[in-house]
């Protein structure tokens, strides 16, 4: 979402939304969809189900797009042409429940690709962070959780830092938003960001961007699971309106 006016949305039946950001002195106040792209899987099936229930969605700075697959333990990457090529899957696959996978994305400066587990294996409190880097998966480091949330979404900000959105559930939902320095093992992760101000919103989408005053947004979107309980919302913060927490 690189200056914040454009838009790229992936549903879980496995197509994507390309669309624009409306803003008025500064605030959001509407959402465009111009076009839509489904994509197959690399098999060649069209099946909208057979997406496998796409989560995760990133770009790199080429506009190179990688999406997740909960359902399918898969980590595909989009074509030019639109086709689809399955990347090798991240370690330790296989021991993950179903539904807990990977939903958390995200490409860094140098095009590598990170991602994370929703869910813990056996009786862990962490959750490994895992960077392919070409064909090879290294793990970065691990995250422990906290307070029962989960990673759902990521991204790199302008400033270089991982920045994590995290979910827990409860009479409704609840989000966080941690940073941290990669460079440094030994970073936990600061919260910058809680709320439970939104219990029928379930944000799993994370975009860090930098508008053009310099400041650092972060813009989240909810998926509704096609229940109208639910509510589709993107929210958008500064960093700055943070104040000390950042």
């Amino acid at each position: 979402m690189a200056g914040g006016d454009q838009f790229i949305g992936l549903s879980d039946r496995g197509f994507l939304v390309f669309g624009r950001l409306i803003r008025q002195n500064g605030r959001l106040t509407e959402a465009h969809v111009d076009s839509r792209l489904d994509f197959p899987a690399p098999d060649g099936s069209t099946d909208p189900m057979g997406a496998g229930d796409s989560e995760g969605l990133a770009r790199d700075k080429d506009g190179r797009l990688r999406i997740s697959l909960e359902q399918n333990n898969a980590v595909w990457r989009i074509e030019d042409d639109g086709l689809t090529t399955q990347l090798p899957d991240p370690p330790e696959t296989g021991q993950l429940i179903a539904n807990g996978k990977y939903e958390a994305l995200a490409v860094d400066d140098s095009g590598a690709l990170y991602t994370l587990p929703e869910t813990v294996i056996e009786k862990r409190r962490f959750v490994p962070l895992w960077r392919l880097d070409g064909e090879a998966w290294s793990k970065v480091r691990d995250v422990p959780l906290i307070d029962n949330f989960h990673p759902v979404g990521a991204d790199f900000g302008p400033d270089g830092a991982f920045y994590l959105l995290e979910r827990a559930f409860g009479l409704g939902f609840s989000n966080q938003i941690r940073r941290f320095d990669l460079s440094d093992p030994s970073d936990p992760g600061r919260v910058i960001w809680r709320t439970d101000e939104h219990l029928r919103a379930n944000f799993e989408g994370l975009s860090v961007w930098q508008d053009a005053t310099g400041r650092t947004m972060l813009t989240m979107v909810s998926d509704d699971n096609f229940l109208p309980l639910l509510e589709s919302a993107i929210l958008e913060i500064s960093l700055d309106s943070l104040g000390p927490s950042r």
